[in-house]
Order: C-alpha cells, then structure tokens, then sequence
C-alpha cells in the first residue's frame, strides 16, 4: 500500500475522535493501539483529562523468548520470517511504562 501511513494517520484521527465524543458523553473507551512511545501515553491521558475522565494504562507484559515462541506460531510462514528478522529491531522502538505511569502490568504469559 502506497499510502498505508495516511490512511493509518486518518483512522488514528478518526478514533480520537470517536473517543473524545464518549468520554466527553460519560461513557468508558478502550483503545488498544500499542502506545510504544511515552508520547502516546501522555498524549491519551491528556485527552481523557481534558474529557473530565481518568485514564488506566494496562500493560501486557511478555518475555522476549515467549513472544518469539508465539511468532512462530503465525500464518503465514512468511510473516514469521519477516518479524522474527525485525524483532530485535522493533524492540528498540518500545518504550516500556515506567512506575510513574502507574501501569496496570499483566503478565501475559
């Protein structure tokens, strides 16, 4: 896909809004977009704040070795390949939560 980042920014776009309009309405959101970066999160508790609401960080926590273990698991084979080639990579782009987000850690494994 030629465009695949402007579609993503305009979906992206598209459920803040939707968010903001239910909490600002009272209603819980559940957005589950990866926040990687700290940005984001700040960004997502900002918005609750200024939407009256509070804001829960859930963190899935997976050792490495067990999400490699479930890589192998994908269909098709060739998406196993091209994320166990770029594993090491994307890990460096994660920002793991700090204790001063507060986050709810899950331990998913």
């Amino acid at each position: 896909m030629n465009n695949w980042n402007e579609c993503f920014d305009l979906v992206t776009k598209q459920l803040w809004n939707e968010a903001k309009t239910y909490l600002n309405n009272g209603i819980d959101v559940i957005l589950d977009m990866g926040f990687w970066k700290k940005k984001d999160r700040d960004y997502a508790r900002k918005i609750a704040q200024n939407c009256g609401a509070n804001c829960k960080l859930y963190y899935l926590f997976v050792p490495d070795d067990i999400l490699k273990e479930r890589i192998m698991t994908y269909r098709p084979l060739e998406w196993v390949k091209i994320h166990l080639q770029n594993f090491d990579k994307n890990k460096t782009l994660f920002e793991e939560p700090s204790k001063y987000e507060n986050p709810i850690v899950i331990k998913n494994y």
